[in-house]
């Protein structure tokens, strides 16, 4: 297990694309929150298998958002916090 903060640039707020990233979670074994940051992105903290980040940023990446997003930055972030929530969070 692994955890990440992942950055979604782009034309991302006021679009509904944060209850897309929680409903596309449900489909893998991701735990997580999304929220909005100040600047117009969006900030998601998720923890799953590298398998399964993968293929569910990819499926970000190729659905119907995926032209909303200019750039997506990630990095590894503490596993402990993130671990003990259950499900995905909309913020």
């Amino acid at each position: 297990m692994k955890a990440q903060q992942v950055i979604f640039h782009g034309e991302v707020q006021g679009e509904g694309f944060r209850y897309a990233i929680a409903h596309e979670a449900m489909s893998y074994d991701i735990k997580g929150e999304v929220q909005n940051l100040p600047d117009g992105s969006i900030e998601a903290n998720i923890v799953g298998s590298d398998e399964e980040i993968e293929s569910f940023l990819q499926s970000i990446r190729t659905g119907r958002f995926g032209d909303d997003i200019t750039e997506i930055t990630m990095k590894e972030v503490e596993l402990a916090p993130l671990r003990r929530m259950s499900g995905f969070q909309c913020r």
